[in-house]
Parts: C-alpha cells; sequence; structure tokens
C-alpha cells in the first residue's frame, strides 16, 4: 500500500449492451479552567445539586487513561461488570482522587467546606452536593466538571398476569429453544422502589411451591444492610437466599425506616416481578374475600430491594440506588418510578445508558397520565418503556332491578370487590348539592340506607364511599364522567359498583325522572375469560414520543387490578395482598419477563432481550373500548408473549456509542438506532431507516419479509427475502413513501413482519408522520423537559428551508399560559408582542444545504465491463497504470465524440478519475496529499474530496486478484437511452487478503437524460469476508470539493497508521442491494435559528406546552413544532385510588 496515487489518461469509446438507497448539550470548545454547562434552575437558598465529571464511569469505561485497563464488560468480555477485579478497584481509586481533585477546587474557591450527600463512580461519575445557586455555578467553571443538574424528586408509579403472558410455557420449558425449564434461577433482580416488606413469605427463601432458593453470592452472603461490613448494618433484618440484599438511600431525606416498604408500591413490584409462589387472600371492609395462587413472573429469581423513595423520589437516592444496583451485579432492574421525558439530559436515565452497557436490563412504567397523547415518561431508546394493559381476570359487579314510577332501567355491569346490597333506594349525589361527593355528608342526610350515585374525580375513588357512608349511605354508585376513565376494582367501605361513563348518564337520566327509585348491587363475581385481556388500562401513558424520532412505549403488560403481596404495618397482622393497577405493576411483568429470557439466553444483550420481547409480542391489543385497534402510540410493539420470546431467531442490538451519537441536541438521529421499531414525524414523500438483525438460530434460515400499513402508506423492505446463517447478521433497508397517503389522518402506521418455516413470526412497528407542505421546509422547536417555579428556561426553534429556491417564512409563538417574557431575550430576528403575548417573525430564508438521499431500489444488474463481448475490449485499468495498489486513472468526459458532463453537488463537471481503491473523484479532489487507500467517514475536510463512493477500501489487484474498469455505457437503466458513465471492480482483492474480495460498481446518470441530472447508483453484486472487511476499513457515501458537505452510508475505521479514527456507521449492503442517491436539499447547516427566554410562573405539577406555528409563501405550506416542560414532577402511584 502507498499513500500517492500513479494517474493515466484514457478514452474510451462508448459501450452499448443490452440491458433492459437536565442538561442541554450546550458543549463547546473548552478551554483549561474552563466547563460547560445548561442553565441552571434560580435557587437562592442550599439545594442538592448532581455534578457530573468528564471521565467515564466504571461500567463504560473502555481505556485510554495511560496505565488503567478498560473495565467496560463489552470490552472484558464479561458477562457482567466486576467491581472487585484489579482493574476496576484501579480504576475507581483514580476516579475518586479525580472527584476529590474537582472538590477540593470548589472549597477552595468557596472558603469553606461543602456538603457531600454521595458520590458516584460506577453508572455515573460525580457526586450529589449541598449547595446555593451561586455555588453551582462556582462549580461550573472548574475543570473536569461536565455538567451540573439541580437535583429533581421523581415519584413511584401476580396471580393470573404470569399466566397471561405466557410464563407457565417457560417454566416447563415448552417455550425455549432446548426445551429447558427455567423459573428464572440464578437471575437477580433490582427493585428501585419505595423498599420492601421483607419478611412476608413472597421474599422467603423457601417458596409455596417447595422450592429452595440458592443465593448466587453463596449462603449466607448478603448486600446492603444485611452485610455486617456495612454500616447500616441490621442483624435483625430478614435476608435469605431469596431476598439477597437490602439498601435504604431514603432515610436521608426524611424517612426512618430502613429499607423497609414505606408504602406497599415496593413489595407489590418486587413481588409481581419475582415473588414466590403463595395463595393470597384479600377480604374487604364489606365482607367480600378473594383467595387465589399467585407468583412472580420470574418466582425463583432473587431479589434485591433498593429504598430510594419517601413519599417522593429524590435524584440524589436513585441514582445512588442505580449505582449500587450495577455495582452488586443484578441482571435486571425495575424502575416504576416517573421521569426521563428528556433522556439525554437525565442523570438516572444516563445512569441507565452505563447500566445497559454493563449488561442490565431496564424496565420502566410508562407514566399514568393516559390515555392522552404525548403523555410519556422515559422516552429513552435504551429503557424498555411499559405501559398497561388487561390480564383475563375480571370483577364484575351488576346493578340490577333498577325500577321507578316511571318505568324500569337494564341491569349495568361494573366493577369492584364488595359483598351485594339492597333492594335499596337510589340517589344522585348532585340532587343533594355535592355530585362528586367530595366532603362527608352530614349524618342522616339519608335514613333509609340509600345506594348513592357519585361522580368520579377529583378526590379518591374510596373516600367518595367514605364520604357517603358518613351520610347514611348503605351503597355506591361510582360513575365515570368521561369515556376514556378507567374501571377499577376498589374495595369499597359499603357495597359499590363502578361504571363507565355512558352507564353512568343513562342511570342519572333515568334518576332524573319519575319516583321510587330502587336499585341492587349484585355482589362481586370473578370471570377468567380471554375476551377481557389485552385491552388498554385507560391511565397507560401514550406517545408519540416529544423527545425524538423513536416508538414509545416499547410494549405493554398487565397492569390493571394486579394481586401481589402489599407492605404490612402492624407486626401481628398476617402477610399483605393488594390489588394495584397501574403501569407500574406492568413494568414488573416485563422484568420478571426479561428475567425469564436472560436465564434462557445468558449471552444475550439487554437490547437483545428487549427485541425479543418487542418481535414476538402479542399485536391483538384493543383500545380501552374494547373494540378499536391500538397503534404503536398506545401499545408499541404490542402485548408481551412468552410462549414465543425466548424462541425468537432474530434480535437487534445497539452501542452505547451509538446511544450517544444519536443525541438530536448534537446533531444526532435517533431515527438510526438499531431498534425494532420506526418512527418519523416529518416524513417528506419519502423516509427511510436500516436494521441489522442477528440470527439466533442454530442453522441457516431463509427469512422473508412482509408489510401492510395503513391505505396510502408505501412501506418497502429491501431484501425481501434472505437466507441468515448461525449468528450472523443481516441489514434491512426500510422505506416508507407517503405520496400517496392522506396526512389529514395524522400519524400512518405499518408492520414489518418476517416469518421462517419452523420458527416464530417477529415483527416490528413502523410510525410515520407526513410532512405536507407546497414547499419543503422543517420548523422545530425545543425546551427544557423539566423546570421549577420561577427558573427561567430557554426555548430553540430552527427553521431549514428545503428548497433551491429562496421563499418567504412567517413565525408566530405564542407564550403558554404559566409564563413570562424575559425582555430582550429574543435572537434571530423574533419581535415580541405583548399585547398578543407572542413572538413573531417573517422573513426570507435562501435555499438550503444541498446534498443526496439514498434510498435502496429494485436492482440494477451488476456488469463486469470486461466481460462484454466489445471491439476493442474494455481494458483492465491495472493494465494502464503503474501502480495496481493505489492507482487511479483520469477520463475525460470531453474527449468523446459526443462529449458528456455530469451533474455533481450542483456543479457540472467533465472530468473524472477511477482509482483502484474502490471510489471515483472528481477533478478538484486530490491535490497530492491524500492516502486514497484510507477510506474517512464524509464529510471531511481531509482529501480526498469530492468523492463517489460506492465501497471505498485498501483495494490491490497486483498480480492479477481481481480488475478495474470504466466507461460510458447505454443500456443499464429503464430507458436503454440513458448513458451513464459506469465503473465496476470485478473480484477486487484486499491490500493484504487476496481473499476478501468485492464485486461492485457505481453509474453516474450523465446530464440531458431521462433521468435527473446528478443521479448516482451504487450496485453490489458480492461482497465476501464481510467480517474482515468491517476490520480493514471501508467507507460508503458522498463529499463535495471542499469536504464540507458529505454523505456517510456506511464506514468502518481502518487500522492502519495513516488512517483518522472514527466512530464506525451502519453497515455494508446485502449482496444484491443497488442505492439510488438523489440530489436533494437535506439542509442542517442552513437552518435558521431563533432563541428566547421566558420565566416559569406556573405552579409545580403543571405541563407548558410551547407550539410555534410556521408558514411558507405557497399555499398549503404550514407545520409546527412543539416543546412540553414539566413544572415539579407527578406521581406514578397505583390508579386504585382516584
Amino acid at each position: 500500500m502507498s499513500s500517492r496515487g500513479v494517474a493515466g489518461v484514457l478514452v474510451i469509446l462508448c459501450l452499448v449492451i443490452g440491458v433492459s438507497g437536565l442538561m442541554a448539550d450546550t458543549r463547546v470548545e473548552v478551554q483549561e479552567g474552563e466547563s460547560v454547562a445548561g442553565g441552571l434552575p434560580v435557587s437562592t437558598g442550599p439545594a442538592r445539586y448532581i455534578v457530573q465529571l468528564q471521565d467515564e464511569p466504571l461500567a463504560t469505561y473502555r481505556g485510554g487513561t495511560q496505565g488503567l485497563a478498560a473495565t467496560s464488560p463489552r470490552v472484558t468480555g464479561r458477562r457482567k461488570l466486576d467491581v472487585n477485579s484489579a482493574e476496576s478497584m484501579a480504576y475507581r481509586a483514580y476516579l475518586a482522587e479525580r472527584q476529590t481533585a474537582v472538590l477540593d477546587a470548589l472549597m477552595a474557591r468557596l472558603g469553606h467546606e461543602v456538603k457531600i450527600l454521595a458520590r458516584y463512580d460506577v453508572v455515573f461519575n460525580g457526586m450529589s452536593l449541598i449547595l446555593t445557586g451561586d455555588e453551582a455555578a462556582e462549580l461550573q467553571m472548574i475543570s473536569g466538571v461536565t455538567a451540573v443538574f439541580r437535583d429533581t424528586d421523581y415519584i413511584p408509579l401476580t396471580d393470573v398476569g404470569p399466566a397471561w403472558i405466557g410464563a407457565p410455557l417457560i417454566w416447563n420449558g415448552t417455550a425455549t429453544p432446548a426445551n429447558t425449564p427455567t423459573k428464572g434461577e440464578g437471575i437477580i433482580i433490582g427493585i428501585i422502589d419505595t423498599g420492601i416488606n421483607t419478611d412476608h413469605p413472597a421474599f422467603a427463601d423457601i417458596g409455596g411451591d417447595g422450592y429452595d432458593h440458592t443465593n448466587p453470592f453463596g449462603a449466607g452472603n448478603y448486600v446492603g444492610w444485611c452485610n455486617p461490613t456495612n454500616a447500616n448494618y441490621d442483624p435483625a433484618l430478614p435476608c435469605n437466599d431469596k431476598l439477597i440484599g437490602l439498601w435504604d438511600f431514603a432515610d436521608s431525606f426524611g424517612e426512618s425506616d430502613g429499607p423497609e416498604d414505606s408504602t406497599g408500591h415496593g413489595s407489590h413490584t418486587a413481588s409481581t416481578a419475582a415473588g414466590n409462589v403463595l395463595t393470597a387472600t384479600i377480604t374487604t371492609e364489606t365482607g367480600y374475600t378473594f383467595s387465589d395462587t399467585i407468583s412472580g413472573v420470574a418466582p425463583h429469581a432473587n431479589i434485591i430491594a433498593y429504598d430510594a423513595c419517601v413519599s417522593s423520589c429524590p435524584g440524589t437516592a436513585l441514582l445512588n440506588a442505580v449505582n449500587q444496583a450495577v455495582a452488586d451485579g443484578v441482571d435486571i432492574i425495575n424502575y416504576s418510578i416517573s421521569g426521563g421525558q428528556d433522556p439525554y439530559n437525565d442523570a438516572v436515565e444516563l445512569a441507565f445508558l452505563a447500566a445497559n452497557e454493563a449488561g442490565v436490563f431496564v424496565s420502566a412504567a410508562a407514566d399514568n397520565k393516559g390515555p392522552g397523547a404525548s403523555t410519556l415518561s422515559h422516552q429513552t431508546p435504551w429503557v424498555t418503556t411499559v405501559g398497561a394493559s388487561t390480564h383475563n381476570r375480571a370483577f364484575r359487579n351488576t346493578l340490577i332491578n333498577l325500577t321507578s314510577s316511571s318505568g324500569g332501567l337494564a341491569d349495568i355491569t361494573g366493577k369492584s370487590l364488595t359483598v351485594g346490597y339492597g333492594p335499596a333506594p337510589i340517589v344522585y349525589a348532585g340532587d343533594f348539592g355535592d355530585a362528586l361527593c367530595l366532603n362527608p355528608f352530614p349524618a342522616n342526610t339519608w335514613t333509609n340506607g340509600e345506594i348513592v350515585v357519585c361522580d368520579r374525580g377529583t378526590i379518591a375513588r374510596v373516600t367518595k364511599g367514605e364520604n357517603v357512608k358518613a351520610g347514611g349511605a348503605g351503597g355506591l354508585v361510582l360513575a365515570n364522567v368521561s369515556a376514556e376513565q378507567s374501571l377499577n376494582a376498589d374495595a369499597h367501605v359499603l357495597p359499590a359498583v363502578h361504571v363507565n361513563e355512558s352507564d353512568g348518564t343513562a342511570l342519572k337520566n333515568w334518576l332524573a325522572s319519575g319516583s321510587n327509585h330502587m336499585a341492587t348491587i349484585l355482589g362481586t363475581s370473578v370471570g377468567y375469560e380471554s375476551a377481557n385481556g389485552d385491552v388498554m388500562a385507560s391511565f397507560s401513558s401514550r406517545g408519540p414520543n416529544t423527545a425524538m424520532d423513536v416508538v414509545k412505549p416499547d410494549v405493554v403488560a398487565p397492569g390493571v387490578d394486579i394481586l401481589a403481596a402489599y407492605n404490612t404495618t402492624d407486626p401481628t397482622a398476617g402477610p399483605e395482598f393488594n390489588l394495584s393497577s397501574g403501569t407500574s405493576m406492568a413494568a414488573p411483568h416485563v422484568a420478571g419477563a426479561a428475567a425469564l429470557v436472560l436465564a434462557v439466553h445468558s449471552d444475550w444483550t439487554p437490547d437483545e432481550v428487549r427485541s425479543a420481547l418487542m418481535m414476538t409480542s402479542a399485536m391483538g391489543v384493543v383500545k380501552e373500548d374494547g373494540l378499536t385497534a391500538v397503534s404503536p402510540f398506545d401499545a408499541g410493539a404490542g402485548r408481551i408473549d412468552l410462549t414465543r420470546a425466548a424462541k425468537a431467531g432474530l434480535v437487534l442490538n445497539e452501542t452505547k456509542i451509538n446511544y450517544e451519537a444519536a443525541n438530536p441536541a448534537t446533531g444526532g438521529d435517533p431515527r438510526t438506532l438499531n431498534l425494532p421499531s420506526m418512527a418519523h414525524s416529518a416524513c417528506l414523500q419519502t423516509c427511510s431507516w436500516q436494521r441489522t438483525v442477528r440470527s439466533t438460530l442454530s442453522e441457516p434460515v431463509v427469512w422473508t419479509v412482509t408489510v401492510s400499513a395503513t391505505t396510502g402508506l408505501d412501506v418497502t423492505v429491501i431484501p425481501s427475502s434472505f437466507v441468515l446463517l448461525p449468528g450472523a447478521t443481516q441489514t434491512l433497508g426500510i422505506t416508507a413513501d407517503v405520496s400517496a397517503y392522506d396526512s389529514s389522518q395524522g400519524w400512518g402506521f405499518a408492520t414489518v413482519t418476517l416469518t421462517a418455516a419452523n420458527q416464530e413470526s417477529l415483527h416490528m412497528p413502523v410510525a410515520v408522520q407526513k410532512q405536507d407542505s407546497s414547499i419543503p421546509f422543517v420548523i422545530t422547536k425545543s425546551g427544557p423537559e423539566t423546570a421549577e417555579p420561577g427558573a427561567i428556561i430557554e426555548y430553540e426553534i430552527r427553521l431549514d428551508n428545503l428548497d433551491s429556491m429562496t421563499h418567504t417564512f412567517s413565525l408566530t409563538d405564542t407564550l403558554p399560559a404559566g409564563t413570562s417574557y424575559v425582555s430582550g431575550s429574543a435572537t434571530g430576528g423574533l419581535v415580541y408582542d405583548a399585547v398578543n403575548n407572542r413572538l413573531t417573525w417573517s422573513g426570507q430564508q435562501g435555499p438550503g444545504t444541498m446534498g443526496y438521499k439514498v434510498t435502496e431500489v429494485s436492482p440494477l444488474p451488476y456488469i463486469n465491463l470486461g466481460d462484454l463481448p466489445t471491439e476493442p475490449k474494455v481494458p483492465n485499468l491495472c493494465d494502464l497504470v503503474s501502480d495496481c495498489d493505489d492507482g487511479r486513472f483520469l477520463v475525460d468526459l470531453t474527449d468523446y465524440p459526443s462529449p458528456y458532463s455530469y451533474t455533481f453537488y450542483n456543479t457540472t463537471l467533465t472530468q473524472i478519475s477511477i482509482l483502484a481503491n474502490g471510489l471515483l473523484i472528481g477533478p478538484d479532489g486530490w491535490q497530492g496529499a491524500a492516502c486514497s487507500a484510507c477510506p474517512q467517514p464524509m464529510p471531511n475536510s481531509a482529501e480526498l474530496n469530492q468523492v463517489i463512493a460506492p465501497l471505498w477500501r485498501d483495494i490491490d489487484t497486483s498480480g492479477g486478484v481481481g480488475a478495474w474498469y470504466g466507461s460510458v455505457l447505454t443500456g443499464l437503466l429503464a430507458n436503454p437511452a440513458d448513458a451513464v458513465f459506469y465503473a465496476n471492480w470485478h473480484d477486487a482483492g484486499q491490500f493484504g487478503d487476496p481473499n476478501t474480495t468485492s464485486r461492485h460498481a457505481v453509474a453516474i446518470v450523465l446530464d440531458g437524460q431521462s433521468e435527473p441530472a446528478g443521479r448516482i447508483y451504487f450496485i453490489y453484486d458480492d461482497i465476501s469476508n464481510r467480517t474482515a472487511l468491517a476490520s480493514y476499513g471501508f467507507a460508503i457515501g458522498v463529499e463535495n470539493a471542499d469536504g464540507r458537505e458529505g454523505l456517510t452510508y456506511a464506514f468502518a475505521p481502518c487500522a492502519s497508521s495513516p488512517c483518522v479514527p472514527s466512530a464506525p456507521v451502519g453497515s455494508l449492503p446485502a449482496n444484491g442491494t443497488t442505492l439510488r442517491l438523489d440530489p436533494a436539499i437535506v439542509g442542517g447547516s442552513s437552518a435558521r435559528v431563533f432563541t428566547y427566554q421566558v420565566m416559569v410562573t406556573a405552579v409545580s405539577g403543571s405541563l407548558l406546552t410551547n407550539t410555534v406555528q410556521a408558514s411558507g409563501d405557497v399555499a398549503n405550506s404550514t407545520l409546527q413544532g412543539t416543546a412540553v416542560t414539566a413544572v415539579g414532577w407527578f406521581i406514578h402511584l397505583p390508579i386504585i385510588a382516584r
């Protein structure tokens, strides 16, 4: 290999052949002694702050610091992070030293000590400190500080459930590839929550099925407060071979009960995920009793409990819990707690990214703010976000025998857990001055044991029953006032029925006429019909994702009326159980499911486990009305199905490097992430994704791809059929064409299905929103995820003209209630209109940045010019240059009898050089200093430039190992008369490895043809030894003459010394693929940016939705961008009390 090429000149006659694509990252160049930080919320008094330092935490450190070896399991090859290895101990000592240096520097600046709440080094490198706002600002200026977060309080968010999701078939082995049964033995689940009811039989060493647990740490060895070496060691805590660790991070924030469960929430989630087999009995105040055998989804898994919540969950405590869980070696984390609306700026979500790198699967509750759109927590691409649906059991209660002087009313069936009652008079509370039953009614309001109808809302559901009972009522009917509200089987203090909105309205209308209304509450009955299951819980939060183009939730699981362990406040009471509803109850179903899948496939990564759960999920879920099919924004890929998950024949993986690179704030694109779903919120004409699947099977399998889609949405997948060898990967190109889609229908959806003989079918959801504009342009709006009352926050608007002509645009941004404009803060030409409380701008925007878009199209034939039966024969260019390794050959298109030209990045060119190393360059692409054998990502200002690279790699055709050719060619395209400049590399060997070869070609449509000028085709016939080629390095893409604009379709860095290190991008196209590159306005660097600031005047608990409207100078060209900011945080407790 050499770094300079030898040029030749050739004119080849035109050939004719018969042949009929929390902290805004405001990173800048940092000088020594400076730091970078986003704006901190205003704080005058002392408050908690989390500081992030620049070194990688233990879980993600891949080496690079002199004398310190890598500790990330992705590098060491260990399945889990080993915090006690020599390498880990050395690196943790290094981190501690660096943290101390920052603390010393801070205290030197302040002149006094600071209070340290916690230090983190496993999944997050930093500390939690008590500081004033001014002191936090000082901290930001210290070298080595990456970011400072104002700490936030987050809030906490099985009986028939395991059977409904198919767990028994993994328990008995019939749903595993080798028929090996498992109930989660050897898997450790970490429960970050409100603590755990330590003496509950759900967490005993020996379960009700007789299983005697094995402690993976060794008998008698525990972590946390059960470890005698821990400063908080308490010998009274009943750790055992099942419950192998207890930690408390909440006592520092006002709690004093240690790791014991303070609310029951943590016990419920823990037993849902991995509780023992046992008999659960609940008895209500009315005397109704229900008993059933229950267990967690992975009943033989081990549990470690992390108490991080009081009434809320401080971020400092949560970060401590995640840090400790990974250090303890958990396999799974269940996180039924809020947060995660802005993943790249959230310390806990970033800790979850490090946990993912360490091999830990995280299941997080989607939130309970549904069914409205865009109400999700955990919009994070590396976390499994779980919504709630029903299982097959239903607790029914019916209002019967409704009679009156004006006639009767049909029976009304609802839910509750009570005994029967009646017949009794029935009345409406609204006729007694309090339709919502908000306050206790005066004694003797009712004297005949009336059944009182109350409207739902404002206060806890069960409290309404208490209020009417105080007034003498004998029964309750709780009536929903919205079709979107759920029905809940509550244990009321008096006989009761909870009915839906339509039945409640009919009942109240009936009560409004006639007299002597009578009714009877029948009493609860239990049904187990399949029709009860797979109905969305109305409270379950929905997409679309407001943070990025990633489908959320990922899946749904049972989360309605889940029977599980609870807390016992009375030390003399027996085991306590409770029926709870919420996404908090759905998430541990997925945590337990992941434990079972991981027990079967211990070598799978967290992303691979998630992909198996998603792609095998049941797709028959319906909306809360029980009839309408869900969209991916309701249920993600579907309801988890363990009858199929462990037998998934394909899985998808992703890396921390790619997750970080996808950050939209730094120019990344989350749509490029290798996730088992696809989304695009602004699809102009066409949009595309790539997904790479890996075979988990032990034999070659032929997979076929099919698509079902909303009418007018055309989704194609290439290849549509492929053979995959054991362990091999295949990249799929998925393209959505929205040209014929009616944008008034909103989002369009599709399902990509992969099938193979004798294998489980797999599927991936697609969600696309058409950008419907007469002129193409893009408008985006961004702001902080959260803010405190009184904080100053900044919004950013980006407007990009995606047309080749200048257009006039107008922006209008009306400030939402709860904000006050900061005078003089607007930039970019925005003008504040105080009368209308809005900002406006109108002006011209020039053409957007020119580039190329890539589409995978129906394959063009690969032509080896050397095989054509022409006279004279097309020569092997290796024979015409003195260097077959790094040579190049110059072609002047004006020397043809009919002179040709081609268009590249809006420039007309007549010369082109064919390089031995698999690419073409224009006349300005090489000034003589480049390493032509060193593929590089594009754009890149370093030579080579003006690049057209179908497969740039270090080729050496010396000694007859392949050949390379070039010529003007007709007959290749749909119109046989269209001329292209065609070059191909045939069986061209890799430098130093002649067995790694490729047959690939490039065809440039010449000017004046029927196909558009500037169009380029990349054609791939055969690429051998793909793994080896990826290690040698390659690049596929285009780049303009100055290297400032370009496109990388796929890239792998080369290892030789002239190569510049860079992160890999994409993957090699499959054999038989043709990519079409079309000139297009791609925007980006051409965007106009506007910013302004507001002060938050809203109270805690508010949601600020800020929308900018943008219109262009052509009719029907209107778009909008929205930013949502939560003021304070919201509780995700079980939905049993409203």
